[in-house]
Formats: C-alpha cells, structure tokens, sequence
C-alpha cells in the first residue's frame, strides 16, 4: 500500500481526489481556466477503501493514512489553481483597494471547494468571499458596499466590485454587464441599493419584487441583492439554496454593522459562506490600503496558501524536525519559531471549517463537495489509531505533529467514525465496561436560566455512534456539547505532558426540532445541552440512542443519593456528574469519591452535598449579595440598605450568576486551578476547599473593589475562601488555612513606612509597587479584612462583620449600573457617596473603596487609606471632605489567625511608634 511509485506520481500533480462530488466545476472561472489531468489508474485496493470511506465516513478499514494524505494533497492544489484563476480574473486590470470601516464583519468561505476569499484585508481578515455553492454564484460583503457608494466612499472598489457582477450574472468578469441590469432588492433599502449601483456605474432596472418569495420574480431578474433587512425563518436557507440551484446568481450585503444577523447566516450557509463572530471588523479595522500589486493580491485571497505547504510536508513524509522545541510553553508550542504559521494555523483553519460544519448540525459526508474535507477528517481517524501516550516531540517529532494535526481535524456529525485506541489520561480501559443503549429512550433536560449549558446525564462512548432528536425546543436555541474541558488543560508543549488529545471537548452541534443528528465523537464524553433564549424552567426532551448511562446524580429533579453513592463506588469508569440547583460538577471518579469517602465526610454523600450548597457557592453568592431564588439578605444588610436609599433587592441589578460549572480533572486550563465558567481544578472538589471559593471568587471580583487594578487579581477574590474559612472555624469547629492573612508582615511594613519621611509612599512601595503574580497575597489580604473587623467593632455583632462585604458589593452594582448621566444619575449619585459627580466616572478601585467605605460607615477613611499606601484622586479627597464626617483615625486590626476572630486586637496606629499587641 505505500508503493512510492504511484505516491511520487500524486505528489507531481499528476491526480485529482476522486469521490465526494469535487470534480471541476466547468463555467465557474471568471475568465476561463485550464480542464482536469487525466487520471492514471491507482492501486484498486487504495481506491476502493478510500472511495468507500468517502462515501460513508466510516474509517473502520482505513489502516494507512499516507494515501489518504496524499490524495488530499493532489486535490488541494488542484483547488487552489482553479481558485487563484477565478481571483485574478476579478481582478484584471483593477485596483483591489478596499476600505470597508471598522463598523463591518467578516464573510468566511465555509466550504473550501466551493467559496473562497474575495477580499482579504492587510492585516489577514477575510472581508468579502464568493461561491459557486449549489452549482451557481454568489458572493458576500461584510458590509454595505452599495451604501458607501452612495455616500462616495470606497469608490475605489466600484471597479472591482463591476467585474464581480459580470461574473456574478455572466459568468465572466470580462463579460459586459447587460445596458440595464433587473434586479430583485430584498432586506436593503431599493432606493439607496439603485443609487449605489448607479454611483458604481451600474445601470439597473429595478423588478420591485422579492426574488426570495416569488418564483415568478426570479425569473424576471438577473441578479437578487439582499441584506441583513430580510426576515429570518426555517425555510430561508433552502430558499436561497433553491436560487443558486435554478441559476440565478445572488450577492448579500451586510447591512448590521459589526453586528449579527441571523437571516445573514442562513443565507449565507446557503452559498456556502459564514458570517464572522462577534465584534466582526470593530477590533481588526482591517482594510485593503491602496497599492498592492496584483501578485500580492492573489497571495492574500489563497485560502490554501499555508494549507498547501502542510499537506504537501505530510504526503511526502517530510515533516520539519528542528523546530526549537524549548520555546514551547506546557499549553503549546506556538513561540517555536516557524511552527505556528508552519503547523498550528494551517491545522486551525481546517479546524474552523470543521467545526463549522458540527456547529451547523450538517453530516459532512452526506454534503456534496466535501471531498477535501472528508479526506482530511479521515487522515485523521486513521493517524488516531496510531497515537500513543505520552508523546515526545524531541524523540519523534513527526509522530508528535501527526497527532498535534490529527487532534484539530475531527468531524463529529456522521453516521459512523472511529475511536482513538488510546486516550491516555482522559480516559482509560473503564470506557469498555459502559454498554450503550439500542432502542430510543426519551431524557428531560431542565434549563435553569435563559442561557448557558447543563448536563444531560448521558456519556458518549469514544467511536460509538449516537443519535439525538430534540422534541420540544421552545423559543430556545438548542445544541449537543461533548466534554466541558478547555483545550488549556492539555499540555501538550512539554516533554512528558502530552498524554491526551488537545481538543477533547466538541463544538456546540445545533439541533433542529425533530431532525436526527447522527454523532460521533473518536475520544467519548460528558454530553451537555447548550441553549440561549430559553424560559427559565422550562424542560426539554431529547430521543437519544447509543449512549452510555456514568454515575449521575441531578438534585435538580429529586436524583436518588443512596443509588449514586452505589454507582460512585462500584464503577469502573472515570467520569462523573453531580447537578445542583447553580452548580455542576464534572468530575473524575476517583477524584470526587475520595473527598466525600475522606476525613470530613467519612462517606456521608448528605453532609458532602449540604455543604456544597450552604458553605459554598450559595455562601458565596450571598457574600456577595446577589438577588436569588430563595435566599435574601441578611436583615442588617436590609436595615442599612432601607435607611440610605438604596436599591439592593432589584432581581435585574443584583441578578445572580448563571449556573456555575466545574471541572475536577488531573489538569487544568491555567496553573492548578483556573477560574471561568466552567472553572478547573486539580485536586478533589471539596465545599470546604480554600481553592474552590478561591476559583469562584474570580468570577465574583469587581474592578471597582481591586485596590491598584490586577495587583489585586488574587487577593480581592480570596475575601470569599477567607470568609468561607471564618464560617468553618465557628460554626463546625474546623481550624484550616488559619494562617493565611500575613497579619505581622503587614504591620511591620507599615511601621516601617510611618518612620519614613515619606510615609504613604513607603507604604505604596513596601506593599503594592511590586505587580508580579500574587506577590504579598497575604499582606495584601490584610487590608481588606481590616474592614471587617471595624465593621465587626461598629456594629457590636460578630455575626455582621461580613456584612460590609456584602454592602460594597452592593454598593459597586448598584454605581455601575443605568445611565452615567442625566436624571438617573442624579437620582442616585448622593446615596452612593458620588454628589459631587456631574457624571458617573471610570472609577478605579482606590477611588470607589475610599468613597464606599467612608459612606457606608460614615467616617472620613483617609487616614487608614494613606497608612496602608492606598492613594486615590485629589476629586475623591474632596468629595470625601463634603461628606463632613469625622475623621476616624488611623487603625490596625492585629491578628494571629485568619478565622479566629476572638482573638482580633485594634491597634492605634496614630501613635509614634505602634507595638505588635501579641
């Protein structure tokens, strides 16, 4: 099967792919273009098991990856000669200058057979793409070229723009436009489409009728324009399909700015193109600036221009192996030089398109004019049945870039697929014992909020076909998620780290109400349903078929415990879930029955998931304030709130956060946990862990709290393990990380500062110059908690020390949100210690604690501020002063433990030379 001869003869371009449908496509060349090689005849075992994969998807016979490479090499090239003679003929003889604005998107050639880059910026964005999907044309700006015509902008494209309509209507850019041009106009205004043709040097006859709704009206027009005004629903996409299908060529123009469109999108799936994500153009601002030669021109629209060099290094077995592997990082080798532009983007772009086709729900291998693609996902399956753990890149660094490649270029919507042999650290040889169902079963999935994703209950098993219906969607948005890993938590860059493929979580796979879906994922996983638009508690059905039952317990609809605790110790498998009423966790087995069979639980799943709730993410959620079913605020904090006129109870400006998910894996997205939604850690997820409130409380931290900015990235967020710890010591008697706020180092510091001749600065200078990573995490803790310990003094209560926590939490929604002038402002401005703001302003975090803190405690706070280095703006010392409260001198709360606070000593640091009480 690896005969050279007939290898070396598909390197010199000497065959085209067979199969797939991706034959040249004859009249879509503007211009004209050369006719295919003749095929010499290829080893019929090769042949056959190839042409039979292409045809189903299913690798199962596929045992070498070499022909399939190559073979998606010859096709490739053959690709991109047809495509670069279609862009130079566009662009004979004009300028390719393009200006679209920031306030445009990008359009995205989603089948590379098919669509390819029509304008592609100087800075790499693709801004414009056309198609000859469906056997027709078609092409899509990003934004309203027509518009600026009008308005006498861009006209240096107005050529260029002229030769796409003659290709677009005569399948020729060098043909001649016909004298008056009938068009049908739809989504756009008519009036201002004519006059930017018009400017362009267009002339058109408008049909005033809407060619995606009347058959008689395509008939009658040359050309259909539409724009983001076109209504979106279920049938546009085959409407827009049926057009290019009958001949008629059409040309969409992004009218929404930077923003989405979803008639956009379903118009352009049709052509085969994709609209860009959020933001589009706003960031990039990318042009196409005067000047470029035509040969630099066609370099930039090559779509295949860094694909070709990969493909062509993998058919021919001539992988780099220099590259400089020590500058490679534990999530990746992106800084080796070379191997980014060389491996990482070209396997990304493929990557892209991929996932494009599993995000839309749409089986590549049963779509016409897949063949590149198909090949390429089927190298894949065959290289995976080769991986194995760990992998070196130093030792055999062909190997290593094979499954770097390999891992990006999956396809997931298929009838049939393989399974990677071995999946080292994700997941082991328990998979086999998981039996997958046969016949249909129904599942009723709760949305606990109107977005964000929840699990299922089920495991896809690795290569094992599965089939998903959703029966009742609602208004929501639905799609299918395997695995909730972030690619981070793969270290691939280092030696020894590479134990598992990089992307083991799926793209979301959209789900049409009723449409089988058939799926297949090479590595298995924890199936999630994502949504958007959804009634909060509404329940969804899905019809699954061939999945696998993991230990799952949902609390959310009354789950058996006891039946749990069964499953988590008899099972075999690695994986799996607990689903409470705000918080999942996706966790490996051994992990979450080691801390539940542990000291603090001993077994008693009941104390574990009690505490889960009332110790840690709902006691987080209530530290900070937030306004959420069933809990409310303490009544001091409602008292304070009542007396100052604020608003704390407001469901929409305290809303709480959406449900919170976590992963309990052997690596995490960043260092050993890592905060996000889902959030990482590495050891055994436990509700009385410091790491976990440590991970939560990022999500938690507020800009407007964080003293000096990021120098406070990991201490503001430790205010909720601190306060977790705290609620341990007295109310379970347990004493655990009771040293964690560095009382003594602190107050050495400052003494040390207040000798100084320039105090504040020595302050400044001992405790926050340094903005490292967690540098003086402990000393830096100590300030924050200063002030619940004087909350703890004023209030007389031990109970309502954290409650000052709470009110800046409060506090800081309540400045953020609504208008930041005006009426509104005006309205609020005085309650939140800011009277003397004619507007709200970008209020950093000493600015806004120093107002915040002395208007909830109705104390000038400078003192203590200028002790601790904490500077702020002349404008908040001054609207300290009209407040015209007393001064409260400078303090220290000393301590010798971080819970305990019976033990809390209050020193006068207005003194000379202040003593350690201790």
């Amino acid at each position: 099967m690896r005969g050279m001869g007939w290898i070396l003869l598909l390197l010199l371009g000497l065959l085209t792919a067979c199969g797939g449908g991706g034959g040249n496509d004859s009249g879509s060349t503007p211009g004209g273009g050369n006719g295919p090689t003749p095929l010499p005849t290829q080893p019929p075992a090769v042949v056959s098991a190839i042409e039979a994969a292409l045809a189903s998807g299913d690798p199962a016979a596929l045992t070498d990856a070499q022909p399939i490479i190559v073979q998606a090499f010859s096709h490739a090239r053959t690709l991109s000669q047809q495509q670069a003679a279609r862009i130079n003929a566009l662009y004979a003889g004009v300028s390719s200058e393009y200006l679209p604005g920031s306030n445009s998107q990008f359009i995205l050639p989603g089948n590379p057979e098919r669509a390819q880059p029509l304008v592609v910026g100087d800075g790499g964005q693709r801004l414009a793409a056309f198609s000859t999907a469906q056997h027709g044309r078609s092409a899509g700006y990003g934004v309203n070229v027509l518009e600026q015509f009008r308005g006498s902008t861009n006209l240096n494209h107005a050529p260029a723009f002229r030769r796409l309509l003659a290709w677009l209507v005569g399948d020729s850019a060098d043909s001649a436009l016909p004298a008056s041009l009938a068009v049908s106009i739809t989504g756009l205004s008519a009036g201002n489409t004519i006059a930017g043709l018009t400017k362009a040097g267009v002339t058109v006859s408008d049909a005033a009728c809407d060619a995606l709704a009347d058959s008689t009206c395509a008939a009658r027009v040359a050309l259909v324009i539409v724009g983001g005004g076109v209504a979106a629903d279920a049938t546009l996409t085959a409407r827009t399909r049926a057009l290019l299908q009958s001949g008629k060529p059409v040309l969409y123009l992004h009218s929404n700015g930077w923003g989405d469109s979803t008639a956009g999108r379903q118009m352009l799936t049709a052509m085969e193109l994709e609209l860009g994500g959020y933001g589009g153009n706003y960031w990039a601002d990318d042009k196409v600036a005067a000047g470029r030669s035509s040969s630099a021109n066609a370099t930039a629209a090559a779509q295949f221009g860094a694909i070709l060099p990969l493909l062509e290094r993998l058919a021919s077995n001539a992988l780099r192996i220099d590259y400089d592997w020590s500058r490679c990082g534990d999530t990746g080798c992106g800084d080796a030089p070379g191997f980014n532009a060389e491996v990482l983007t070209p396997a990304d772009e493929i990557r892209g398109q991929l996932n494009a086709y599993s995000s839309a729900g749409r089986n590549l291998f049963a779509t016409p004019d897949t063949t590149l693609l198909r090949l390429l996902a089927l190298w894949a399956d065959t290289v995976r049945k080769e991986i194995r753990y760990p992998l070196d890149k130093a030792a055999k660094p062909a190997d290593f870039q094979r499954a770097v490649i390999a891992d990006a270029w999956v396809s997931y919507v298929r009838s049939a697929g393989g399974r990677q042999t071995d999946l080292g650290s994700y997941l082991g040889s328990g998979a086999a014992s998981l039996p997958v169902s046969t016949s249909d079963e129904t599942v009723d999935v709760t949305l606990a909020s109107e977005s964000g994703f929840t699990a299922i209950g089920r495991f896809a098993m690795p290569g094992q076909p599965l089939q998903v219906t959703l029966l009742n969607p609602g208004n929501a948005s639905l799609a299918l998620r395997i695995n909730t890993q972030r690619s981070g938590s793969t270290k691939w860059g280092s030696a020894s780290d590479y134990t598992r493929p990089r992307y083991l979580a799926s793209p979301a796979i959209s789900l049409a109400k009723d449409a089988l879906v058939p799926v297949v994922t090479p590595y298995g996983g924890l199936l999630q349903l994502q949504y958007s638009g959804a009634t909060p508690g509404q329940v969804v059905k899905l019809r699954l078929r061939g999945t696998a039952r993991q230990p799952f317990l949902d609390l959310t609809a009354n789950g058996d415990r006891a039946a749990f605790v069964a499953a988590l110790a008899n099972t075999p498998f690695e994986w799996a879930e607990i689903k409470l009423a705000g918080l999942e966790a996706h966790a490996r087995v051994n992990m979450l029955r080691d801390v539940i069979n542990g000291a603090s639980y001993q077994g008693n799943v009941n104390q574990y998931l009690d505490e889960m709730v009332n110790l840690f993410f709902e006691s987080d959620y209530d530290l900070a304030g937030f306004a959420r079913s069933g809990r409310v605020l303490p009544a001091s904090v409602q008292s304070f709130c009542s007396t100052r006129g604020w608003n704390c109870t407001d469901a929409t400006l305290h809303r709480g956060p959406s449900t919170q998910h976590v992963n309990v894996d052997v690596y995490a997205q960043c260092g050993a946990g890592c905060s996000g939604n889902p959030y990482d850690q590495t050891w055994g997820l436990s509700p009385r862990g410091w790491g976990e409130s440590h991970e939560l409380g990022h999500n938690l931290q507020r800009g407007e709290l964080n003293v000096y900015g990021g120098r406070s990235g990991e201490v503001s967020n430790n205010l909720f393990p601190l306060h977790k710890k705290w609620r341990m010591f007295r109310e379970l008697g347990v004493n655990e990380d009771s040293t964690r706020v560095r009382y003594r180092n602190a107050f050495d510091l400052l003494v040390a500062a207040k000798a100084s001749s320039t105090p504040i600065d020595a302050a400044y200078q001992a405790l926050w110059a340094d903005d490292g990573y967690a540098v003086q995490n402990g000393e830096r803790m100590a300030f924050y908690v200063q002030w619940v310990h004087y909350w703890h003094e004023r209030t007389g209560s031990i109970t309502q020390a954290w409650d000052i926590v709470t009110l800046l939490y409060l506090h800081a929604r309540q400045l953020a949100a609504g208008a930041a002038t005006g009426t509104e402002w005006d309205g609020k401005k005085t309650a939140l210690g800011y009277g003397q703001y004619a507007s709200r302003p970008a209020t950093d975090g000493n600015d806004n604690l120093l107002l915040a803190l002395s208007t909830i405690t109705q104390r000038d706070q400078r003192p203590t501020f200028d002790l601790w280095g904490v500077k702020y703006s002349a404008t908040a010392a001054s609207q300290v002063a009209a407040y015209g409260y007393a001064a409260e001198p400078a303090f220290f709360y000393a301590n010798t433990s971080s819970n305990d606070y019976s033990t809390v000593r209050k020193v006068d640091m207005a003194v000379a030379s202040p003593a350690w009480p201790f």
